[in-house]
C-alpha cells in the first residue's frame, strides 16, 4: 500500500525521526529502574523479585535504547525491548495489576512495529 503508515516510516528521514519516539521510553524507563525510587523498588519486592533485580531490568532497557538508536542493530533492540515489555506485562498480569499493563503492552506493540519495519527494510550494508 503506497503512501500508508509503513511507507511513511520506510523513508530514511522518517525512520530517523521514528528513532526518537522508539528510544525515549526505554531510555527513561531504564533510568527509573536503575535509580529506583522507593515506590518502584517496593513493587519489585512485592512481586517477589530479588533486591537487585531492578538493576537487571534497567540495564536491559538501557541496552534496548542503545540498540534501537542504530539502524544496524534496530531489529535486535526491538526484539529485546519487546521481550522485556512482555515479561513486565506477564508480571503485572500475574499479580492482578492490570492497570500497570497498559504501558508495557503499548511499548511491546511499538517494538514489534519498529522491528517489523527494520526487518522489512533489511539490514544496512555498512555501519553508519
Amino acid at each position: 500500500m503506497k503512501g500508508g503508515f509503513v511507507d511513511h516510516f520506510s523513508s530514511r528521514s522518517n525512520r530517523r525521526r521514528s528513532v526518537g519516539w522508539s528510544t525515549k521510553r526505554p531510555h527513561w524507563s531504564s533510568l527509573s529502574n536503575i535509580f529506583a525510587p522507593p515506590s518502584i523498588y517496593g513493587e519489585y519486592l512485592r512481586w517477589g523479585y530479588p533486591r537487585w533485580f531492578h538493576f537487571v531490568t534497567g540495564s536491559l532497557e538501557l541496552t534496548t535504547a542503545v540498540l534501537l538508536a542504530r539502524e544496524r542493530t534496530r531489529l535486535w533492540g526491538s526484539a529485546l525491548g519487546c521481550t522485556v515489555m512482555l515479561a513486565a506485562l506477564a508480571t503485572v498480569t500475574r499479580h492482578g495489576e492490570y492497570g500497570h499493563g497498559v504501558a508495557p503492552l503499548v511499548v511491546a506493540t511499538l517494538s514489534i512495529v519498529v522491528g517489523w519495519i527494520a526487518w522489512r527494510n533489511g539490514f544496512p550494508a555498512r555501519y553508519d
